[in-house]
């Protein structure tokens, strides 16, 4: 999985809740 948006998100590329939809998300 790829996250744009914090380094948080991007160090931890794991199935994160819906929470993160204002995130940038490649599936």
């Amino acid at each position: 999985f790829l996250y744009l948006g914090t380094p948080q998100l991007k160090s931890s590329t794991t199935v994160l809740p819906p929470d993160t939809a204002p995130f940038v998300r490649y599936f």
